[in-house]
């Protein structure tokens, strides 16, 4: 005997659901980022020196996607190795 199982509203929903909560939670990280980009650009030029960045740095951060801002974080540990080097 064979049976068959059907589909359910319920699992739907849950599915629906779990997508909606993740795009939920994307938007908030997104969110979040481009309001710490936003403060960082409050910055003057001595604040983002302390911090390891630079204006064009942040300029650049808020035109590229989020995935993409690994880049900056590199930028910065160069500049710190480069201060570090020269004493």
């Amino acid at each position: 005997m064979t049976t068959i199982a059907p589909t359910t509203p319920h699992s739907f929903f849950e599915a629906a659901f779990a997508k909606l909560a993740q795009f939920n939670r994307e938007q908030q990280v997104r969110r979040a980022q481009r309001l710490a980009l936003l403060t960082l650009m409050e910055m003057d030029a001595g604040q983002l020196d302390d911090l390891g960045l630079n204006a064009q740095d942040v300029v650049d951060a808020l035109h590229t996607k989020p995935v993409q801002t690994k880049g900056f974080g590199d930028r910065r540990e160069a500049r710190a190795m480069a201060v570090l080097a020269n004493g």
